[in-house]
């Protein structure tokens, strides 16, 4: 962080331009302003997130951009962008944050209390798995550790990869299966199987199988066309390719449902998910004993700058809860 930074200051003093002041309390809420407009797009969606008016977070960029003598972004009609210097400053501030809650831990450590942020990144459409145990674990953390201030995201498997690279979030819940980018480089993340979320085959009831669901064999079906989710793992994919001749595949859960829902394909979704559904005639499940997929949802966390103790204490407790 002081080099990129120190050698971009250099490099703007030589040029003539005036250095940037040092950061005191008010650049800190400044940063902390700017931080979350980048991790939210934009100025207005970070409004609810801040609750302050669209006016407010504008100026209080611009105060920054002056503090710091630099352009940080580009906003308007054609919308939010980050500047070279913007992203400098907006990846430089999550070590900051990061340099500041982990003095905040050490010093609430030593009076053995848990004080400071912990933020968690989920993939879509879990909080209907009563295998879970995410939701008794905030519960619990809550509860322990009171002045810890949580904050949970909904985030796709590329957003949670970058957050979890950049620091942005402490840990994270995603499909096991994920073999993706930086989740397989060795030493980079910590991962623990937390629980495993079962699926099944569906259609909707627009579709020509939906009337003889209860007697159409996987065989049977195979004919029709498929949609998956796209992060199955290579095994599956080459079961589901066997089986079936037209594969799609979708980011999420809902996408996958919308087009079960179409009556065009048929698909994989986990059954918590598919229950809301099939309880209202919308959507039936196929070839109950030929088809059935297990997920393990691992717990993930970033070993970059090792783990704070709020980070442990919610390791633990999530363990704890499974156990």
């Amino acid at each position: 962080m002081e080099s990129e930074l120190s050698g971009f200051e250099s490099r703007r003093v030589g040029q003539g331009l005036k250095r940037a002041p040092q950061v005191g309390a008010l650049e800190l809420k400044l940063l902390k302003v700017f931080k979350a407009v980048v991790e939210a797009g934009g100025f207005s969606a970070a409004q609810q997130q801040l609750g302050v008016s669209l006016a407010s977070i504008s100026k209080q960029v611009s105060d920054l951009e002056v503090r710091l003598g630099m352009r940080l972004c580009t906003r308007g009609r054609e919308g939010f962008e980050l500047s070279e210097e913007g992203d400098i400053v907006y990846r430089n501030s999550i070590e900051l944050f990061r340099a500041l809650d982990d003095f905040s831990d050490r010093i609430s450590s030593s009076h053995r209390e848990l004080i400071g942020e912990l933020s968690i990144a989920v993939i879509d459409n879990t909080i209907s798995d009563p295998c879970s145990p995410l939701i008794e674990t905030l519960g619990r953390l809550a509860r322990d550790a009171p002045k810890v201030r949580l904050s949970v995201h909904i985030e796709s498997l590329g957003g949670i990869e970058k957050g979890l690279e950049t620091g942005r979030f402490s840990c994270a819940l995603v499909p096991g299966y994920h073999a993706l980018g930086s989740f397989t480089r060795p030493g980079q993340f910590e991962r623990w199987i937390a629980y495993e979320e079962q699926s099944g085959l569906y259609c909707g009831r627009h579709h020509p199988a939906f009337a003889d669901a209860a007697r159409l064999s996987m065989q049977a079906l195979g004919g029709y066309d498929f949609v998956s989710l796209n992060y199955v793992n290579d095994a599956q994919r080459r079961e589901l390719a066997s089986r079936f001749t037209r594969l799609s595949c979708a980011t999420q859960v809902e996408a996958v449902a919308m087009l079960i829902l179409s009556g065009a394909y048929l698909g994989v979704l986990p059954h918590h998910y598919a229950r809301q559904y099939g309880e209202t005639g919308r959507m039936v499940r196929l070839a109950q004993d030929e088809f059935e997929l297990g997920t393990p949802i691992e717990l993930v966390r970033s070993q970059k700058g090792g783990s704070s103790a709020i980070t442990c204490h919610f390791v633990d407790t999530l363990r704890a809860v499974t156990e």
